[in-house]
C-alpha cells in the first residue's frame, strides 16, 4: 500500500508475488480458491491504506496480463485461480473508490 512497494512476478509457477494488493482482514486458509477482491475493497473501506492514484486501475489490469495462476497476498489468504480476473476486479473497485473521493 506504500510507494515503496515492489510485486514480483515468478514465471515458471506463474506467482505474482503481490505484496499489498488484495490484502484482507480475517483468519482463513493460507491459500484460498474463494473470492478475495470484496474482501480486499472491505479492507481498503475499513483502513484507507492504498495510495490510489488515477492509474492505479491501469497498473493492476497491468499486472493481470501477466496472467498469474496464484497470487500471495502479503495480509490475508492467498488465491489461486485466475488472478487476471481478481486483479480486474480489484482495478474496478479502486477505480470507484478513486471516483467518489
Amino acid at each position: 500500500h506504500g510507494w515503496e512497494a515492489q510485486v514480483l512476478f515468478e514465471e515458471v509457477t506463474a506467482t505474482l508475488l503481490c505484496g499489498d494488493l488484495l490484502s484482507h482482514t480475517g483468519d482463513g486458509p493460507a491459500v484460498t480458491e474463494a473470492d478475495v477482491v470484496e474482501p480486499a475493497r472491505d479492507a481498503e473501506a475499513m483502513f484507507s491504506a492504498s495510495s490510489l492514484a488515477p492509474g492505479t486501475g491501469e497498473v493492476l489490469r497491468g499486472l493481470g496480463e501477466l496472467r498469474p495462476q496464484t497470487l500471495a497476498i502479503m495480509h490475508g489468504s492467498s488465491y489461486r485461480g485466475d488472478g487476471n480476473a481478481a486483479l480486474n476486479g480489484m482495478a474496478d473497485e479502486y477505480e470507484s473508490m478513486i471516483a467518489t473521493r
